[in-house]
């Protein structure tokens, strides 16, 4: 294993990273091509195409209880894996 100091974070963290061999580059970014990624897309044009009416939240029921929210997260932490991806082929 080699030691890593990746771009993608405002400060530089060093971690180890294991080599990679890998005949295409889909066997790497794995979340390009899955179904979790394509969920969340749905999701988000789903809520493009019929936004909600009642778009501020009101204090009837706790935030993290509202589907845009848990879309929100759900997108975020796939942003998270993605950068990930990113920072492994910037390794290469």
């Amino acid at each position: 294993m080699r030691m890593l100091t990746c771009p993608c974070f405002t400060s530089f963290i060093p971690y180890e990273i294991p080599e990679i061999r890998a005949a295409s580059i889909y066997e790497l970014a794995k979340l390009s091509k899955s179904d979790r990624l394509r969920n969340v897309m749905q999701k988000i044009e789903e809520l493009q195409n019929n936004p909600t009416k009642n778009s501020i939240h009101t204090g009837d029921s706790p935030v993290e209880a509202d589907p845009e929210y848990i879309l929100i997260v759900e997108a975020n932490n796939l942003a998270v894996g993605i950068d990930d991806e990113i920072c492994q082929f910037s390794s290469m």
